[in-house]
């Protein structure tokens, strides 16, 4: 009786192994280095996006608190004072953010204005 088609097959890579070792031995090297290249990738846009993140985040570190209306709209300098003279509250600043689509349609190009006090713990500048 023969033996079956795989027995065959495994025979002779078996023999093509003790044959040639250094084959087998280039090839695990080969996939040991291109598993620690697609690692090292991986491990560096992990890193890159974290500090991209935590650099450009927006919010300087002193923030504790931000206040927003729910319609969207503006604040306002009453709404400011407000706040400002809530007990507890060490400092507060106003700041306005808007844009407009610049030179065509806002997918291809949007220009992002944002108001900064420049100064003190709450300046991102």
């Amino acid at each position: 009786m023969r033996s079956p088609w795989r027995a065959t097959v495994l025979g002779s890579q078996v023999a093509e192994l003790l044959r040639r070792p250094g084959r087998f031995a280039t090839t695990g090297l080969s996939l040991l280095i291109a598993a620690f290249v697609v690692f090292g990738a991986v491990m560096a846009q992990q890193i890159v996006t974290a500090t991209v993140v935590d650099r450009f985040r927006g919010t300087p570190d002193a923030v504790s608190l931000v206040v927003t209306r729910n319609d969207a709209a503006d604040i306002g300098q009453a709404g400011l004072d407000a706040i400002r003279g809530t007990p507890g509250v060490t400092e507060a600043v106003g700041r306005f953010d808007g844009g407009a689509p610049v030179g065509g349609s806002a997918a291809d190009r949007y220009l992002a204005l944002a108001a900064d006090p420049g100064t003190g713990p709450l300046a991102r500048v």
